[in-house]
């Protein structure tokens, strides 16, 4: 739409007024207009107080502006729902603000559910943390507007008839809000405004949620445009290290755009003259450009620095670039920017042993908020449950467990088998293993497929390693986990090929296995050095024993392959269930005594952990001969291993008092040349 004569005149006027008073004056106004002092009359908790990520157009209709003529929006600010209300301190540290001219409507029907599809141009205002508060109740008719902070201003004409749109991505908080936003609403085309979100992903490209009309209110703070205003609207590199861990240089460039805001053009070939501050003085420079073209209102153009500055090192370096004002410049408060940018992890993991339970970051279910420095990989899969969930309690599908591995009471993240995705990830903070000598992750799992046979729509989680520099991910530190029981289990995996190295552990879940039965879900995460028992560990294919599932000190089970001893538990009213792994068709010979780890070692065969001191030919002393399979008598003849190299071995638990038995270990043997392998101890209790 053209400007009519009464808007060339209020701009004419607006513009003697600047040229009078200098800067133009920042005025304020709600959208939709007239909500300045009275309260809306609906209220919601997106996208401020609600934890799961989230992706939101704003949509406001040209008519509901104040100005009919060219403005520049320099920031946009929300309130709670009542005056009574208090927000508490909150903190968005990825908060994404675009603003945009709308090639489409804003009522119900007429606005696009893609949401690119609505913008006829847009920039992206914001892509920094907010924070604030607390911020009491006001004590007035309304709560207290809280400004959003924006990087760059918006050009906005709403004489043109294009709608505005203020898009937000909101990919995670903590804290949030407390407390509700005020918003109205009304009958379609009654509000001024409407609302399109998404609740699920703050990558959306589409909309689930919307209308009829339903917006929040909020204020702009804005300006009339100048007859002359070209202004430094934003600093575009450098840009936060482009990996979690990952450092940038000590040559980074510096540039910066500048935008028209004024009426009159620049002309092409017009000097511009740049100057940056880097780290408070560490680097400075100054230095004249030319634009390659006429830059008439809203126009933009970037320039880039012949000086470099160095910002290699480890933390947050500040970054300012300010403009020298041409002649007749109306407002020079937007001749300058700043910003920091980050090198490196600001939360490196150095000093363990590393834990997380994930039990702080949400006291409510079913939210995806990871805990602090963790993140929810926003690059491998979208749509529903496309992100690690965290429960307290048992999953949708039956199919997880029905309570954290920590205390019964915790929670724990899982990945949902309705998302039918390849891979999502939950990925760790930065862990520098430079102090760690022989570093581990150990952690538990539950996988329990409830579909029979447990290989069908069977899903993984698998353990990969991003190393650094460079991001480079080593897939499946250890083979992929599939369907185990219908029970927490421990699981080891080894760190030492990154020793002296900084690296992310990335769990890479599957749900596209078919079906919905198949959660997977993990809990109580360490990395340590793990110092290895020195006792025998099981030989598979050669001489392994389990008794009534045995676990080491840790928690791992024989079939883990950990170093012994082992611990198992029978109960006077059970049954001593031995198990023995070795070579098909070999005699078996139990051995008991008490648990003396690493007693003796026999070069080629193993590590005897139980009995006394060893006499002089080197036989411990103190063990007892419990059954040999090179014998036909029973029970000994049972002691030998079948066709397969197994054999299962089963007694009632003797009437004893409760407390420890004794401790077995076995020799099986062996065809030549091994002739022998000695099995890892597992010490046995009694129990009520």
């Amino acid at each position: 739409m053209s400007f009519n004569k009464i808007t060339l005149g209020l701009l004419s006027a607006l513009t003697v007024l600047t040229l009078a008073l200098g800067a133009p004056a920042q005025l304020t106004q709600t959208l939709p207009m007239g909500f300045e002092t009275t309260d809306g009359n609906a209220v919601s908790p997106f996208p401020f107080n609600f934890a799961n990520p989230q992706t939101w157009q704003f949509h406001y209709d040209s008519g509901q502006f104040a100005l009919s003529a060219p403005i520049v929006i320099t920031d946009i600010a929300f309130r709670a729902a009542s005056p009574t209300a208090s927000v508490q301190a909150f903190n968005f540290p990825n908060l994404q603000v675009t603003m945009g001219e709308a090639s489409t409507n804003y009522i119900l029907g007429a606005h696009s559910s893609t949401f690119a599809s609505n913008f006829l141009n847009s920039t992206v205002v914001k892509t920094s943390s907010w924070t604030g508060g607390p911020v009491g109740a006001s004590g007035t008719s309304t709560a207290t507007f809280i400004p959003v902070g924006l990087d760059t201003p918006f050009l906005y004409d709403p004489s043109s008839g294009n709608d505005l749109i203020i898009q937000v991505n909101q990919c995670s908080g903590s804290p949030l809000w407390g407390t509700s936003v005020d918003c109205v609403s009304g009958a379609i085309g009654a509000v001024g405004g409407n609302r399109y979100g998404s609740i699920v992903s703050c990558t959306a490209t589409t909309s689930i949620l919307g209308g009829p009309d339903f917006v929040p209110i909020i204020e702009i703070t804005y300006a009339p445009v100048a007859m002359d205003d070209l202004a430094l609207t934003s600093i575009d590199a450098p840009v936060d290290t482009p990996t979690d861990c990952g450092l940038l240089s000590a040559t980074e460039t510096v540039t910066a755009t500048i935008t028209n805001f004024g009426m009159n053009p620049v002309p092409a070939g017009t000097s511009i003259t740049l100057s940056f501050n880097a780290d408070n003085g560490a680097s400075m420079a100054t230095e004249t450009f030319m634009t390659s073209a006429t830059l008439n209102t809203g126009n933009t153009e970037a320039f880039t620095f012949t000086a470099t500055v160095d910002f290699s090192a480890v933390g947050t370096h500040a970054i300012a670039v300010s403009l020298t004002p041409l002649a007749g410049d109306a407002d020079p408060s937007n001749d300058s920017s700043s910003k920091t940018v980050r090198s490196g992890s600001l939360s490196l993991v150095t000093t363990y042993p590393f834990m997380e339970n994930f039990d702080g970051p949400t006291s409510i279910t079913g939210q995806t908020t990871p805990p602090a420095n963790w993140r929810q990989d926003t690059n491998d899969a979208t749509g529903n449950f496309s992100d690690w969930v965290f429960s307290d309690s048992s999953t949708p599908s039956g199919g997880g467990p029905s309570a954290d591995h920590t205390t019964g009471t915790g929670f724990f993240p899982y990945v949902n088998d309705a998302g039918n995705h390849m891979a999502v990830n939950l990925i760790s903070p930065c862990l520098d293993l430079t102090s760690l000598t022989t570093p581990a992750l150990t952690f538990w799992v539950y996988s329990n497929n409830l579909t029979t046979p447990t290989t069908m729509n069977e899903n993984f989680l698998h353990i990969d390693i991003i190393t650094y520099p460079g991001a480079v991910v080593i897939p499946d530190a250890i083979p992929a986990i599939g369907h185990i029981a219908a029970d927490w289990r421990p699981q080891f995996v080894d760190l030492t090929p990154y020793v002296g190295q900084t690296i992310q552990i990335q769990f890479r879940g599957s749900s596209d296995g078919g079906g919905t039965s198949h959660d997977i879900a993990i809990d109580d995460v360490k990395v340590d050095d793990f110092t290895a028992s020195p006792g025998q560990a099981p030989q598979p294919g050669l001489a392994v024993l389990d008794i009534n599932n045995a676990q080491d000190v840790i928690g791992f089970t024989v079939p883990n392959g950990v170093n012994g001893p082992f611990f198992a538990n029978a109960s006077v009213q059970g049954s001593i269930d031995f198990h023995f792994e070795g070579n098909p068709n070999q005699a078996i010979v139990l051995l008991a005594g008490n648990l003396n780890v690493a007693n003796v070692t026999f070069p080629g065969i193993g590590i005897l952990d139980i009995g006394g001191p060893p006499n002089m030919a080197g036989i411990p002393s103190g063990i007892a001969l419990l059954a040999d399979g090179t014998q036909l008598g029973l029970p000994d003849f049972f002691f030998r291993t079948d066709a397969a190299g197994i054999a299962d071995i089963s007694f009632g638990t003797p009437n004893l008092p409760p407390g420890i038995l004794t401790t077995f270990q076995a020799v099986i043997l062996a065809p030549a040349p091994q002739l022998a392998g000695i099995t890892n101890a597992v010490e046995l209790t009694i129990t009520p």
